[in-house]
């Protein structure tokens, strides 16, 4: 169903402050959202993010599920940030690892079963699949992910502070990238209520900046490094997840039994399978 901006009321408050940076954020549109709720939008002046206002409706959007219910791509989304978390873990050397809003725990579950030292936690989910393994903020991770996480959290300058302040080694997130969109943008998903907070590549810059890390874009995720990262050796992660990104989707499915190449990938050879990197639109 097509979305359309509605008129802002004179009535209505024109500029609230960011929840991420504290700047002053205007205006830019409203929606009819989850129950009929007017989901108002506005742009920090400064980190160039949108956000909704002071969302009141979460517990009503999560009152079922922490998954909305039109996510259809939520399962595949776990198998890709599966592969290319084993490619981070891989490449960095990591030896612990904390999924942040890991929902039912089927990252976990999966990197678990691959023999990796994994945990999980969320405020608002179960971790079915998971349950013996829940993780904390208090404790120390070398990798913390973050996959479709952050547009969910209500008062980021709050939440990331938890995690960022924990200080891993790196943070993998994948959050859409906010540029100017208008109120057609998929994203918004207005009707489920979830998605609350919007990033522009500058407000993750000046987060990474603002707890002393380097910040990279790499292939669609977001990767926060304490240690800076030389171009060659950026590069060289770069080609390492492009295009083929270790893909462990099919090889899942058809899953028979486990064993020393478990999902097909072994010491000595690793088996790449080409994504189907779509987007899922609510």
């Amino acid at each position: 169903m097509a979305v359309t901006a509605l008129e802002w009321s004179e009535a209505v408050t024109e500029e609230i402050t960011c929840r991420l940076c504290g700047a002053m954020s205007t205006k830019k549109f409203y929606l009819r959202g989850i129950s009929g709720i007017d989901i108002r939008y506005f742009e920090c002046t400064n980190c160039e993010s949108l956000q909704t206002q002071e969302p009141t409706w979460l517990a009503k959007a999560y009152g079922r599920s922490n998954l909305a219910d039109a996510d259809t791509g939520a399962a595949q989304r776990v198998l890709i940030s599966h592969a290319f978390v084993v490619a981070a873990v891989k490449f960095f050397r990591v030896r612990t690892i904390l999924d942040f809003g890991g929902g039912d725990g089927l990252l976990c579950r999966l990197l678990r079963d691959r023999g990796l030292d994994a945990y999980t936690v969320d405020d608002y989910a179960t971790a079915t699949y998971a349950s013996l393994f829940k993780g904390s903020l208090e404790n120390h991770y070398d990798l913390i992910t973050a996959f479709e996480v952050f547009e969910h959290l209500p008062h980021p300058a709050n939440e990331l502070a938890r995690l960022f302040e924990s200080k891993p080694r790196l943070v993998i997130a994948s959050t859409e990238i906010y540029s100017g969109q208008d109120a057609s943008w998929w994203y918004l998903a207005p009707g489920q209520g979830q998605h609350v907070f919007f990033y522009s590549a500058k407000a993750l810059r000046l987060l990474a900046q603002r707890y002393q890390y380097s910040y990279y874009e790499i292939n669609g995720r977001h990767l926060f490094s304490r240690q800076p990262l030389t171009r060659v050796r950026r590069q060289a992660f770069l080609r390492f997840t492009s295009g083929r990104v270790f893909q462990c989707s099919e090889r899942l499915y058809h899953f028979q039994r486990p064993g020393p190449g478990f999902i097909g990938i072994t010491k000595s050879q690793l088996t790449i399978i080409r994504p189907a990197m779509t987007s899922v639109k609510y």
